[in-house]
């Protein structure tokens, strides 16, 4: 028997067979649930800022949606 050649490496275990597309969703919409509830004041939150600082209501959407972190990008100036 020769020492310098390598022995066969066993086969890595097949991946599991992908999800279909309705698990993976329905996946997301459960891990999402626990955010939920956290995120909603800050929305609340952000709303309210932009009211009292005399901007058109329109503009918390559009914040929300153009900040890469939606309302947290704006509550430093709470």
């Amino acid at each position: 028997m020769r020492h310098d050649v390598p022995t066969p490496m066993a086969a890595p275990d097949a991946p599991p067979a992908p999800a279909t597309r309705r698990r993976q969703i329905s996946a997301c919409v459960r891990g999402s649930f626990s955010a939920g509830p956290g995120i909603f004041p800050l929305g609340i939150a952000l709303g309210l800022l932009v009211l009292q600082a005399g901007l058109p209501w329109w503009l918390t959407p559009a914040l929300s949606r153009s900040a890469i972190a939606g309302s947290l990008e704006l509550l430093p100036w709470v």
